[in-house]
């Protein structure tokens, strides 16, 4: 699956947005353009915390490839 994604939205709306917080948001960037092959990381929300924003690294290939 590829795609391509950006994030600009300011700390506080994306907070707003979704009804959660960030958990470091010091590692916040904007991301103007990223694709699964440069595994950036994401700001992603997982089932075992809703209200925490939490950072991780996205990508095409799994990093045990050789």
């Amino acid at each position: 699956m590829c795609y391509n994604i950006s994030i600009i939205k300011k700390i506080a709306d994306i907070e707003q947005l979704f009804g959660a917080r960030f958990a470091e948001p010091e590692s916040y960037e904007y991301v103007y353009h990223s694709s699964g092959f440069s595994a950036p990381y994401h700001p992603v929300i997982t089932n075992e915390d809703v209200s925490l924003i939490q950072f991780y690294q996205w990508g095409l290939i799994p990093f045990w490839v050789k």
